[in-house]
């Protein structure tokens, strides 16, 4: 059926993972106008909720926005694919694999010059020779025949007491940075070090026991550089300070300012293509040191308290045992449930809650704890109530980095919510343990 076309020109945008609940929260708040002048000068459903498709990950479903098939028709169904042997998995998400038809092949057939930028979804290599074609590859292969190459998260270590620029691949982990080790004895290596070879070669195993705190055992790269007094930029002040942030692995650099705020403050960090730029591509302010400095410090305690090494579990429950020993049995377990929620709010909640298990286990052997089973489940359940300082978990953390959310508001609400969580412990939750245990 032919009608006519209401513009002879059309843009589709796509924002991977893009929540049309929070979409539509900001936009009434407006705090997402382009996003609203988009919609109203062009075409959406009413309550921005689409189908989507299974697997919902982001190649199969960015490739049936451009083919209007479903991943079983289309053939994408995630990054990576079965190859020819069981055990090999190859790059999945390229044209190649695509069996339905783009929808760029039809403007370009239809003689529409069409430009798709970035779009993650078997649109690499292009599948037509056509001038009317401009594919620019993105998420998609960096270059032609490369697989594709994201950057993942990396730390960037800036000081002044290193002397060159230098990139390690998967050298640190969230829970481990390794430092600059300078004056040390050459020695003769071999060929194959020479080469750009590595000692070792870690590949990251998960076991059963490791749960959730094996994460920070996962690799990052890490890139080291200097900071200097900034020299030979187009537009710098006379106090800056600069470094190079290396990414992809480091064959991309980015000429970095560390700028003062009105205090005169190192606070500021604006990010460059190169010393020629005027405008910085990002530029980073009002770091909230307070909020880190809290984290730290509670993950630091808390590390320390159930350290193997500190004995401070064991030291509590024997100092404890005596004092507990004459206390009724449920009045123990409200303390305990107190002493949860309250501790879980101050430092961090994995680390209390290995810490106040160890403590039962210390006072069931001295006979204070009759049924331990319960005692500890008490303590998971309290210890997971931590959302009142940065510190406590890492949901706290995201509520108190919330530009949306003030910290007074979270500390209020926050302590009310850890004093209904400890009623409620007391009132349904050991209750109904009791019962069944």
């Amino acid at each position: 059926m032919a009608r006519e076309a209401i513009s002879d020109k059309i843009i589709v945008v796509g924002i991977d993972g893009m929540d049309p609940c929070l979409t539509r929260k900001y936009m009434a708040r407006g705090v997402m106008p382009n996003v609203e002048k988009l919609m109203q000068h062009g075409s959406y459903r009413e309550d921005l909720v689409l189908m989507g498709a299974q697997p919902t990950i982001t190649p199969p479903c960015w490739t049936t926005l451009s083919t209007g098939a479903y991943p079983a028709t289309h053939g994408i169904t995630c990054f990576k694919k079965q190859g020819n042997d069981i055990a090999d998995l190859v790059y999945g998400m390229g044209s190649d694999s695509c069996k339905a038809e783009q929808l760029w092949d039809c403007f370009v057939e239809a003689g529409k010059k069409t430009l798709v930028c970035q779009w993650p979804g078997a649109s690499w290599p292009p599948t037509k020779d056509d001038e009317n074609l401009i594919l620019i590859d993105g998420t998609q292969p960096t270059f032609i025949n490369m697989l594709p190459i994201i950057d993942s998260e990396e730390i960037i270590l800036a000081d002044v007491k290193t002397d060159e620029i230098t990139f390690k691949p998967m050298a640190a982990t969230d829970g481990n940075v390794p430092c600059v080790v300078k004056d040390l004895e050459e020695v003769e290596v071999g060929e194959a070090f020479k080469n750009g070879g590595h000692l070792t070669h870690t590949i990251l195993i998960l076991n059963p026991e490791d749960g959730e705190h094996a994460l920070s055992a996962a690799p990052y790269n890490i890139a080291f550089s200097p900071i200097k007094d900034a020299k030979g930029w187009a537009n710098a002040p006379e106090d800056a300070k600069e470094f190079v942030a290396l990414f992809n692995y480091g064959f991309i650099r980015r000429t970095c300012l560390i700028l003062k705020n009105e205090a005169g403050v190192y606070d500021h960090i604006a990010i460059y293509k190169n010393k020629k730029a005027i405008e910085p591509k990002v530029l980073a302010t009002n770091f909230p040191w307070p909020l880190l400095m809290m984290i730290g410090v509670g993950v630091t305690l808390g590390s320390a308290v159930v350290g193997e090494g500190t004995g401070v579990s064991e030291w509590i429950g024997g100092l404890l045992g005596p004092a507990l020993a004459s206390m009724g049995e449920t009045t123990f377990y409200i303390i305990l449930a107190a002493a949860g929620v309250i501790l879980t709010n101050l430092l961090n909640n994995n680390a209390m809650a290995i810490m106040m298990s160890s403590i039962v286990a210390s006072l069931y052997l001295q006979g204070v704890v009759a049924d331990p089973i319960l005692a500890i489940l008490i303590v998971i359940v309290s210890t997971t109530f931590g959302f009142v300082t940065p510190a406590s978990s890492f949901y706290g953390a995201m509520i108190h980095g919330n530009e949306f959310v003030e910290a007074k508001s979270v500390y209020k609400y926050g302590i009310l919510m850890a004093v209904f969580s400890w009623l409620l412990t007391i009132v349904l939750f050991i209750p109904i343990t009791k019962f069944f245990f």
